[in-house]
């Protein structure tokens, strides 16, 4: 072996090294990556949860200054009654008006209070954790400040809600059973069943959805309004204006979970089903278009994008007004396109064209 066949043999093995070396380096970063990227999610909920225990622990505190020591019990008492089943032909003895006249009338409204608050929190735990137990916990307690006041409309529908919620749910799931004791009881008027409201269903989890995106749970989110566009494509059609919107609000959790060559090719079916089953100067159109431009600009196709927020300027300020925070909030994402693109003269110019037509709505 001469000189040159050694520093040949040198160099294939140190370029060896090094590839090993850099994935080696590549992977220990990426798995450190996907523990980080976990340890920050387990983090939020737990932040979350211990947000809603404090939230518990206060209103126990607080209703243990309204109750004697001696009536406290009367907690455990209906603890323990709201785990019977009610029967399907109305409501049993124990939980009629008599009884809690004897406990005493005056504590009647921090119980009522207490079992709606502490029902609304575990309905809020539901929507972090995804643990059905917790819906289920939160229609327990609710149908209980129901029992305690009866014929109160605040309780009755936000336990109606609740058991709206849970049923659609299980039907989901693939587990939907209407004999279920936690199902079969809405109200007092409508014991043996219940008929759900699916439109009322598919609007709460899309508000529902929205408000565990702005909690910072994506995912979650994605889940959520996910649920929300199948119950409204299946019910409804969906080309229909519930359906629609159902599934912009998916499109735009998923944007936020990073689907972005999903959302891409979504994006193009639903302004075209938008095309068929809305008026072109619907505001729902306008927000997918938006959305579609945020979508091109991460996906780093600046030009199409730019080209797309040009469109759609004229045509917003046309319906909406040059002033409408919306086209203003259009001019604003055309800066950051031009800023992306490197056009820092053209991006300077069109910040002082956004101060000069803002002025009149933010003021100085």
């Amino acid at each position: 072996m001469n000189f040159n066949d050694a520093m040949v043999l040198i160099n294939t093995k140190g370029n060896a090294i090094a590839v090993f070396i850099g994935l080696a380096l590549y992977l220990h970063a990426f798995i450190y990556f996907i523990f980080k990227f976990k340890e920050r999610r387990e983090l939020r909920i737990k932040m979350a949860e211990e947000n809603l225990v404090k939230k518990l622990q206060d209103l126990i505190k607080d209703l243990k200054k309204k109750l004697e020591d001696e009536k406290e019990l009367t907690i455990d008492f209906w603890l323990e009654k709201s785990k019977e089943d009610l029967p399907p032909d109305g409501l049993p003895q124990e939980y009629n008006l008599q009884i809690l006249q004897e406990a005493g009338l005056y504590i009647i409204p921090p119980i009522y209070d207490y079992f709606l608050q502490l029902g609304k929190l575990r309905a809020e735990m539901f929507w972090i954790t995804e643990n059905e137990i917790e819906l289920q916990e939160a229609v327990r307690l609710v149908r209980v400040a129901s029992l305690v006041k009866p014929h109160d409309k605040k309780s009755m529908d936000e336990l109606n809600e609740l058991i709206e919620i849970l049923a659609s749910y299980k039907f989901i799931e693939g587990q939907y059973n209407p004999d279920d004791p936690l199902l079969n009881y809405s109200s007092f008027d409508h014991p043996k069943g219940i008929a759900l409201d699916t439109e009322k269903i598919v609007n709460f989890l899309l508000s529902k959805g929205e408000e565990v995106l702005k909690m910072g749970f994506p995912s979650k989110s994605e889940r959520i309004l996910n649920r929300a566009k199948f119950i409204a494509i299946n019910n409804f059609g969906k080309l229909t204006e519930l359906a629609l919107e159902a599934r912009y609000s998916h499109l735009s959790s998923a944007f936020y979970c990073g689907f972005l060559f999903f959302c891409e090719r979504e994006i193009e079916v639903l302004l075209e089903d938008c095309a068929i089953g809305l008026n072109d100067k619907h505001p729902l159109i306008f927000s997918i278009r938006y959305l579609r431009i945020h979508i091109l600009d991460s996906l780093g196709q600046h030009q199409e994008a730019l080209a797309a927020v040009d469109e759609l300027l004229p045509v917003e300020e046309d319906v909406r007004g040059k002033r409408h925070p919306d086209t203003l909030a259009t001019r604003s994402l055309r800066i950051q396109i031009l800023d992306h693109l490197g056009q820092h003269q053209e991006a300077l110019a069109a910040v002082d064209e956004l101060l000069l037509v803002g002025e009149g709505v933010w003021g100085k």
